[in-house]
């Protein structure tokens, strides 16, 4: 399975973006080299918003299930193993 999260250059830390928002994929609006980060889309100006936004959490999530390397298919069997064992 390919990845759709990469880290963030925009963001401080360990967050991450969806690899569509690196306009070198996906964006033809905006002048390439540069990832396009939610400011672009978010109107919320407040400083460290991002850090504090449910989006930007699912991004961090889901980057995190990838960073497992565990299929779908293998992140169910641990539960069905994890449900017999209660």
């Amino acid at each position: 399975m390919d990845r759709l999260t990469n880290k963030s250059k925009c963001l401080i830390g360990e967050h991450y973006g969806l690899k569509c928002m690196n306009n070198e994929n996906y964006s033809p609006y905006v002048a390439a080299p540069r990832e396009i980060s939610c400011n672009d889309y978010c109107n919320i100006t407040e400083a460290g918003a991002c850090l504090k936004c449910g989006i930007q959490a699912a991004f961090d999530k889901l980057a995190a299930y990838e960073n497992t390397g565990l299929s779908p298919e293998e992140v169910n069997d641990m539960l069905k193993i994890r449900t017999e064992r209660i």
